[in-house]
């Protein structure tokens, strides 16, 4: 599991709970519901390349299994390091 530290002033704090009762509630739902819609856009993309792939025999029917066939091939890369492989073009 990761975890994520994030600082912010007293007067963005304050901001927040003017209008948010919980504010740790609202960002750990902000990043569920970010997870969520990532997840979506690429369980097609990876069920695409999986039917396209001669080599794939059975094409699994846990989203997270779907979702770590990618994650695991030797030449993928994250956002940051495809970002930085364009820039190096």
């Amino acid at each position: 599991m990761k975890t994520i530290t994030l600082e912010i002033t007293e007067e963005d704090y304050k901001l927040l709970i003017h209008e948010i009762i919980d504010p740790e509630a609202w960002i750990k739902n902000a990043i569920s519901g970010k997870v969520n819609s990532i997840k979506k856009r690429l369980i097609p993309v990876v069920v695409n390349k999986m039917i396209n792939d001669d080599n794939v025999i059975s094409i699994p029917a846990n989203k997270n299994e779907i979702c770590n066939y990618e994650f695991s091939k030797p030449d993928y890369k994250n956002a940051a390091e495809r970002k930085e492989a364009q820039e190096n073009q």
